[in-house]
């Protein structure tokens, strides 16, 4: 139950984290959704600001009628009926011309023009500099000039003064169109080119006097655009033109050509040699009924980029479509679509989102399968660890019972051949000493020593695998010792072939030859070094050395230094107090003067283990046989 219950807890696991990334991305779909909201709104109000500013702007530029209308209204008082002639304008007329061209903000030209064909003009250039244009001679057919005089005129006075030059009569026409107008209408407006500022546009305010003639008021166009000059469209643009055509503000988009004509627009797009690539339909940039008070309005694509262009009627300075079809101001206002912009990118934002939705989902059914199949392949592993486990016990109890029959029956044979022995030695007591029947119950005295020899191994065997063996320490000679067993393995050896040396090295052995310890095992080993060398050499010597030496504790340090790299890692882990202790001990039995520390090596002739036998050569029950083209190695 417990892989089901965390299987179970894996999936709720991985649920929440689902429910958790859908509720953040809903989140952020809705904050996209206000965010484009916003900005859409946004741009409606940098819209809306920037059109207020075009009409304050606009509203800025106070009309001059009622300055013109003041103007003539004061000249007819000053005349009283007097017949206007060239020396009555210079002195009644052209004071009161001069005065308005230097009092009134802007103004740059200011003149009279009569019917007889009389007419006095000031204006002033770029250069602050002011001049007169003049005809002082009247013609007999109406709304003509006999000729045209200019001559500088004193700035602070108004006096003419410096030489006179002739001029073209067609300067003077330019008033035409207005005095052709009914002597009762007080003032109108127009806009003309100036003639002394080749093709630069004047804004001109008339007005009657009396039938006499015309009074005319004029600035440059250059004083209209000044004032759009300033104004941030939040990157958008501008242009201000007439229904005519004529542009009074450049727009500064690249590449685009705007058309005006009698109160519509067309946007063209050029190319660096200024042909035509493509072209809109002409717009109206008057608002019907219909329109709810929006702007007028279309699109364009420029440079791959859709552009919004907003047309509609201004009035500046007085001068409206309405009373003068022929002289429309037009604004035009192309943007680049910011609310268009963050729609596109909220598009993309709610793409992304949908997408890492889907990721996600994707990556927990991916991770709901690893674990399903991890859960399946955890189970068959837990099944099949069961089994082993329940294999592992049976064999175990059967080992188990194995290990107790074996050492009942051994208990058993060792007590059969403890009394055969007594038996043997009670016969041996009766029997004559030279009779065969001695000679025989001494064999099987052997015999039955032997068999509990070997009963005593094994048994040893059994003791050493349970970890119980018990060393029986006793004191004996360990020079005579090794002498013993070299004796015993020198007739073996001489059968071979082989000499059998035993090599005491400095002596010491002979020295320190006084011992306790466990005498039957010491030899048992070292038995079984030197039958192993004499097995497994066929010529040449074995020797076998002994030397004794002080116990050394850097060498019991360096053997502790062999253990695995766990017994390291748990030693700086944990308190290990038995090593300490064995330190310890180590250091008592270097301050003992008895102790001492012996050391065997047995060498031979033989041809040795091979290198990729001699891990195999440890194994239990493990015996290295000899190769048809290898001679017996050594052990």
């Amino acid at each position: 139950m417990k892989p089901f219950w965390k299987m179970l807890l894996r999936l709720l696991c991985f649920l929440i984290l689902l429910g958790l990334s859908s509720f953040v991305i809903l989140n952020l779909s809705s904050i996209t959704e206000k965010t484009e909201s916003n900005v859409v709104m946004l741009s409606d109000r940098l819209l809306n600001a920037s059109f207020s500013q075009i009409e304050n702007a606009a509203k800025l530029l106070d009309p001059l009628d009622s300055c013109v209308a003041n103007l003539a209204r004061t000249l007819i008082l000053s005349f009283n009926g007097t017949e206007l002639t060239f020396d009555a304008i210079k002195t009644k007329v052209a004071p009161h011309l001069f005065l308005a061209l230097s009092t009134i903000p802007h103004v740059s030209r200011v003149s009279y023009t009569g019917l007889d064909g009389l007419s006095f003009l000031y204006y002033r250039n770029d250069k602050d500099e002011t001049f007169a244009l003049f005809s002082n001679s009247s013609s007999s057919s109406s709304l003509s000039f006999s000729g045209c005089y200019a001559q500088p005129v004193d700035r602070d006075t108004g006096k003419l003064n410096g030489q006179v030059v002739s001029c073209d009569t067609g300067h003077l026409m330019q008033n035409v169109s207005a005095v052709q107008r009914p002597v009762n209408v007080s003032s109108s407006s127009l806009v003309w080119r100036e003639w002394h500022k080749g093709e630069e546009l004047m804004f001109l305010y008339n007005a009657a006097l009396d039938g006499r003639g015309l009074i005319t008021i004029g600035y440059p166009a250059k004083v209209v655009a000044d004032h759009f000059d300033g104004l941030e469209f939040y990157g958008g643009d501008f242009q201000l033109a007439m229904s005519s055509g004529q542009v009074i503000v450049e727009s500064k988009l690249g590449d685009t050509h705007i058309d005006v004509r009698n109160g519509t627009v067309s946007v063209e797009t050029v190319n660096t040699n200024g042909d035509v690539q493509d072209k809109s339909d002409y717009y109206s940039c008057t608002m019907g009924d219909g329109d709810g008070g929006q702007l007028s309005h279309f699109h364009m694509k420029i440079k791959e980029k859709t552009h919004t262009f907003y047309c509609s009627v201004l009035e500046v300075g007085g001068f409206e479509s309405a009373n003068h079809p022929y002289t429309c101001i037009r604004a035009f206002f192309p943007r680049t679509g910011l609310e268009s912009l963050a729609h596109k990118n909220g598009v993309l934002a709610l793409i992304l989102l949908v997408f890492m939705l889907a990721t996600v989902v994707i990556s927990i059914v991916v991770f709901i399968i690893i674990i399903l199949k991890s859960a399946r392949r955890e189970m068959f592993l837990c099944d099949a660890l069961i089994k082993q486990m329940e294999s592992t016990q049976q064999a175990e109890r059967k080992s188990m019972n194995k290990s107790l029959a074996f050492a009942n029956a051994s208990h058993d044979i060792r007590s059969s051949l403890v009394a055969i022995t007594g038996l043997i030695d009670l016969c041996h007591e009766e029997a004559n000493p030279h009779s065969d029947l001695s000679a025989n119950l001494n064999q099987m005295n052997t015999c039955a020593v032997d068999l509990v020899g070997i009963l005593n191994s094994v048994l040893d065997t059994s003791k050493i695998e349970a970890g119980k063996m018990q060393l029986q320490e006793e004191e004996f000679n360990i020079a005579e010792l090794l002498e013993d067993v070299v004796d015993m393995y020198y007739v073996l050896g001489m059968k071979k072939g082989v000499d059998m040396v035993f090599d005491p090295c400095d002596g010491s052995i002979f020295k320190f030859n006084l011992v306790r310890g466990d005498r039957a095992k010491l030899k048992q080993i070292l038995c079984n070094l030197l039958n192993n060398a004499t097995k497994f050499t066929s010529e040449g010597h074995i020797s076998i050395r002994a030397k004794a030496r002080k116990l050394s504790i850097e060498n019991a340090i360096i053997t502790s230094n062999r253990k695995s790299v766990l017994n390291c890692l748990s030693n700086l882990c944990f308190k290990n107090k038995g090593s300490f202790s064995t330190l310890e001990g180590l250091h008592t039995i270097q301050q003992d003067s008895n102790c001492m520390e012996y050391i065997f090596d047995v060498d031979d002739t033989g041809k040795g283990i091979p290198k990729d036998r001699q891990e195999s050569v440890l194994k239990t029950l493990f015996r290295l046989r000899k190769q048809p083209s290898e001679e017996k190695a050594l052990v």
